[in-house]
């Protein structure tokens, strides 16, 4: 299978529902099925670099690292069980 990646940089093809209730962020316009557990309408990395910004990606921004990456790589962080 080839490997589908999000707007986030997230392996789509990686995740369990992945072409069953799922065919990846472009395709379902950044409308995951997890969004209702993070209080989003869409993907606020979907929406940032492909709606907003018009690119494929976040990696093809140029802000990249923007605050919005720090903010979520520092949640990951804080979540790590010690």
């Amino acid at each position: 299978m080839d490997i589908v990646a999000g707007a986030c940089g997230c392996i789509c093809s990686d995740c369990r529902i992945f072409n069953k209730e799922c065919m990846g962020c472009y395709s379902i316009e950044g409308k995951p099925c997890w969004l209702h557990e993070v209080g989003l309408e869409v993907c606020d990395f979907y929406e940032c670099s492909v709606i907003e910004k018009k690119l494929i990606n976040c990696g093809a921004c140029e802000e990249i690292p923007c605050k919005k990456v720090l903010e979520k790589q520092k949640s990951k962080v804080d979540r790590r069980p010690t």
